[in-house]
């Protein structure tokens, strides 16, 4: 088709774009420099909370949400395969 035979035409086609693959990434960031959105190095205590005089609030832990989801899958599974 030529752009005259679609002059006509007035309806917008989008592209439709892939989705985006999500991976549940492990956190690695100390939980003040994770709130507060900072570059974290990982050390224990880390520079940043060094830096802030907050040594004792350096903690370094993994999320429940992660835990709880694997547990409930883990359910679901057996729950599944017993019925």
């Amino acid at each position: 088709m030529t752009n005259q035979d679609m002059s006509h035409c007035t309806t917008i086609f989008r592209v439709s774009r892939p989705h985006r693959i999500t991976r549940n990434r492990p956190t690695v960031s100390c939980s003040t420099c994770r709130a507060r959105k900072l570059k974290c190095d990982r050390q224990q205590p880390c520079g940043a909370c060094q830096k802030r005089g907050h040594e004792d609030l350096c903690r370094f832990e993994t999320a429940p949400k992660q835990q709880l989801a694997i547990s409930s899958s883990a359910a679901m599974i057996i729950k599944l395969e017993s019925s």
